[in-house]
C-alpha cells in the first residue's frame, strides 16, 4: 500500500473550492499585532525618559519583547 505523502508539496496552485483568504487575514492580524507592539513598547521608551532627557535603561523585558516583535515579522 503506497501513501501518498503531504499533498500541498507540489501544488503550486488553490484548488477549486479553496480559499486563501483565511490565511490571509491571520497572517496580516498577526503583522498588524506585531507593528503595534513595536509601537507601542517605542512610545512607552519615549514617555519614560529620565528629567536629564538621558534614555532610561534598557529592561530585559524589553528587550525580550522587542526581539520577539521584530523576528516574528
Amino acid at each position: 500500500m503506497e501513501t501518498r505523502g503531504y499533498q500541498c508539496r507540489s501544488s503550486r496552485y488553490i484548488e477549486s473550492g479553496q480559499s486563501a483568504v483565511p490565511s490571509s487575514v491571520l497572517f496580516a492580524a498577526g503583522l498588524v499585532g506585531n507593528v503595534l507592539a513595536l509601537l507601542l513598547l517605542g512610545q512607552h521608551r519615549r514617555r519614560s525618559r529620565s528629567p536629564g532627557g538621558r534614555p532610561p535603561r534598557v529592561s530585559a523585558f524589553y528587550v525580550l519583547v522587542s526581539g520577539l516583535a521584530v523576528t516574528d515579522l
